[in-house]
């Protein structure tokens, strides 16, 4: 199994170095953004928080990605790689990941990724007491504006309880990690 992962992740890696994103020996190193996210309702109404990954409530995570460029777009790459979801099996437990997407920003745009994103290009469900948590990984040869915005509500509550806004920066990804 783990010559498997191996392969798919050479492979990988060749796909992100022949489509740019990764660089070649004596160019400048590619950053990696990796942001938390959680998306969703951890548990069925009733049952204690001692038995839930996450306290009761309704979470929501949305990433903002800007290019700070002003003249030239950045192609980069994105995946997701899940940490744990519903139904809860305990900590420790690798979950699923998902290839890279490639993405482009034209010069000081932005965009968002969001928990209905993660949701579609995992499979997995945010609703009916679902959740997801892991990270949005981003691959860029150049420096980007990454901030995650987190929001939290009791359930049955249409307020928000809390938001908390998280510049998230890159740090340089060697070819050898």
């Amino acid at each position: 199994m783990r010559g498997k992962a191996l392969v798919v992740a050479g492979i990988m890696g060749l796909a992100l170095l022949a489509s740019g994103v990764l660089p070649v020996a004596g160019q400048e190193a590619t950053l990696r953004y990796a942001v938390k996210f959680v998306c969703g309702d951890p548990g069925p109404q009733g049952v204690p928080d001692v038995q839930l990954p996450l306290t009761n409530g309704r979470y929501h995570t949305v990433i903002n990605v800007h290019n700070p460029s002003l003249n030239s777009p950045v192609g980069f790459a994105k995946k997701v790689a899940v940490a744990s979801a519903s139904p809860y099996e305990g900590a420790q437990r690798p979950g699923p990941m998902t290839p890279f997407f490639r993405a482009e920003l034209q010069a000081n745009q932005a965009f968002e990724i969001d928990c209905p994103e993660i949701a579609q290009v995992t499979a997995l469900p945010i609703s009916g007491g679902n959740y997801i948590e892991g990270f949005v990984v981003i691959m860029s040869p150049r420096e980007l504006d990454v901030v995650a915005v987190y929001t939290a509500r009791a359930r049955g509550d249409n307020q928000i309880s809390t938001l908390h806004v998280l510049p998230v920066t890159g740090r340089p990804q060697r070819e050898a990690e």
